[in-house]
């Protein structure tokens, strides 16, 4: 695609964005500093591995299969097929012809009109008959004339596909197809990529050639599982695949089992989701931590991916706010004075609490559930006690029962504070603006390199190369995505300016290629676009899609183009190039079809959001 437009710039479409590659062209950074200005970093798709699961290495080389191993595949493929066909032949037969009986007639109806006639009105000049005389009998002929306008074809292109938003994708090991080039060189090029991905081509191996389904895979794995289970995994994998390798990779096959056990063998969980133990919250929220995106808060993000880094957790004191929820809330249970007895040298406890209750059981899902609710409302039992009586099949629990079984579970819980008059920790009234310039800006002359993909820092202890911080070893700044706190010296505290004025390199945010964050930035009113009176932030046109109308058309040059549709001014932000985030990898491998095709979309990114 041709751009007609003075600036490089963005538009909303699918190609692929990757990191740098060494053979492919960048983009001007200037531009790539105007236009990315919104903080983004970089991140991989690492799915967590459990016990069932394959550790894979860059390193990883192909170990022969024991014969033994494969015979006894092929030789369950065919007990297997066999049991199936009978299955069919019996079972689903029968289901199919009620299936058939049962069924509803259907009216179709065709909806639209025909389409009508092309009718070409032929220049005035253009003649309307010619003469045609036969040489055998000198016979003179009349034949009418239709003359077509001239219509031009259209350029071609390969696909195109509308993205609102980057999405990281998963790299492609297995080829699905050999492109057509055109050319006379195409066992050649077969060859390249049978060497350029690991896991070759579709359909250039066949096997032992039979019929595979879901079904019939999930009890061929399962058998072969179960008969060696003092085998390594991997060579049981790469049997299968070496005799089917048309249905999944050996890579893939290990996730493909989990998700065909819980298909084909609905009795291996609780259909009712009950827990069997009382999980800690931590545990019972390990999925939701892990999925959960710190950046956007989205689960199972498309952009950023799964991180598994460790998430260091900020435990906060909370005390319940608000009015009591009834008569027999907690809040109106009362103290019993203060104990006089004091064992040893032990810190006394400033009240004591005299909870009257009735005997009740707590399942582990309940228990489960009270810890995790608890992280969120901390101690405001009148809305721990709402949520957690909507869990279906749970007994009633009011708020003074809640109450009653946390004091009960204090010792094992790290959030019941026994001592409230325990001194206050004094708060650091540093300027982070001031030490972030002492400190980090004195270093690099005030600038801000962008060399290095930006990705947040999770270590204990504050940011330091010592610490094995990402940030200062790459010597990043560190963002609000970072684990260490408000205070680290290398944080990036945002901009002090005053709205409108976040333009020019005055602005901290605009001098470092960043857009305005309204996290950080609190005095540019970043955070209020809707007032169309108020004079607003200049500098988070990426963020709020605040983008310029485009429209696309043949190009002058070749293909098709992009054209702006209303004036743009210099310097102006025009829209954001959304398209797919690869690895390098990855790109390396697409490179090589994008070079024989002689059409290529890969640019360099070192910043997302």
């Amino acid at each position: 695609m041709n751009f007609a437009l003075p600036e490089v710039f963005r538009i909303l479409m699918s190609t692929s964005i990757e990191k740098k590659r060494k053979r492919r062209r960048t983009c001007n950074k200037a531009s790539e500093q105007l236009e990315y200005s919104v903080l983004k970093s970089s991140a991989g798709v690492v799915v967590d591995s459990s016990d069932d699961e394959i550790e894979w290495h860059k390193d990883w080389v192909e170990r022969p299969v024991p014969q033994s191993i494969m015979d006894c595949v092929l030789s369950s493929y065919k007990e297997i097929v066999n049991e199936y066909k009978k299955m069919i032949n019996t079972d689903g037969q029968k289901m199919w012809l009620n299936m058939m009986k049962n069924r509803s007639q259907r009216n179709y109806k065709v909806i639209g009109k025909k389409a009508k006639q092309l009718e070409f009105d032929p220049p005035e000049d253009a003649p309307s008959w010619f003469s045609i005389r036969s040489t055998l009998n000198s016979v003179l002929q009349k034949c009418p004339i239709r003359t077509f306008p001239n219509i031009s074809a259209q350029p071609r292109m390969q696909y195109w596909t509308l993205a609102e938003t980057n999405v990281m994708c998963e790299d492609e090991r297995t080829l699905s197809h050999i492109p057509f080039i055109e050319d006379d060189d195409d066992a050649k090029f077969g060859e390249e990529l049978l060497k350029t991905y690991e896991e070759g081509i579709h359909g250039t191996k066949v096997g032992c050639g039979g019929f595979m389904n879901d079904h019939i895979l999930y009890r061929l794995m399962k058998k072969i599982l179960e008969r060696f289970r003092n085998e390594d995994k991997e060579l049981l994998y790469r049997a299968i695949y070496e005799q089917f390798p048309n249905k999944a990779s050996v890579r893939q096959l290990p996730f493909l089992y989990n998700d065909l056990v819980a298909r084909f063998e609905p009795s291996s969980t609780d259909s009712a989701g009950a827990l069997t133990a009382n999980l800690s919250d931590d545990r019972a929220l390990h999925s939701f931590q892990l999925l959960c995106c710190r950046r956007c808060f989205n689960y199972d993000c498309l952009l950023h991916g799964v991180s598994t880094d460790e998430l260091i957790q900020r435990r906060r004191r909370g005390q319940a706010t608000g009015e009591p929820c009834g008569e027999s809330c907690y809040m109106h249970l009362k103290e019993t004075g203060n104990s006089d007895e004091k064992i040893g040298d032990s810190r006394p406890i400033n009240v004591t609490l005299k909870v009257e209750i009735t005997p009740e059981t707590w399942t582990p899902q309940e228990e489960a559930m009270f810890s995790v609710l608890r992280r969120t409302f901390k101690n405001d039992f009148c809305k721990i006690a709402k949520c957690l009586n909507v869990i279906s099949g749970s007994s009633h629990k009011n708020c003074r029962e809640l109450y009653a079984y946390s004091l009960r579970s204090a010792p094992i819980s790290p959030r019941i504070d026994l001592s409230p008059t325990s001194p206050k920790r004094k708060r650091n009234h540093k300027d982070p603006h001031k030490t972030f310039r002492a400190v980090k800006w004195a270093k690099t002359e005030g600038k801000v390199q962008n060399s290095h993909v930006y990705k947040p820092c999770s270590h204990s202890g504050p940011c330091s190369a010592e610490s094995d911080c990402y940030c200062v070893s790459m010597d990043n700044l560190c963002t609000k995505y970072c684990a260490c706190g408000e205070q680290c010296k290398y944080r990036f505290p945002g901009c002090r300016c005053g709205p409108g004025l976040c333009r020019t390199n005055q602005c901290q945010c605009f001098f470092a290629s960043w857009e305005c964050d309204p996290d950080t930035c609190k005095s540019c009113r970043c955070d209020n676009l809707d007032d169309p009176k108020g004079v607003t932030c200049r500098n988070v046109a990426i963020q709020r899609g605040l983008q310029k109308r485009l429209t696309v058309a043949k190009s002058q040059v070749a293909g098709w183009g992009c054209f702006a549709a209303e004036d743009i001014s210099k310097n102006e932000f025009i829209s954001e190039y959304c398209g797919e985030v690869i690895t390098h990898d990855e790109s390396e491998r697409r490179g090589k079809i994008y070079d024989k095709m002689k059409c290529s979309y890969l640019f360099g990114m070192l910043l997302y959001i």
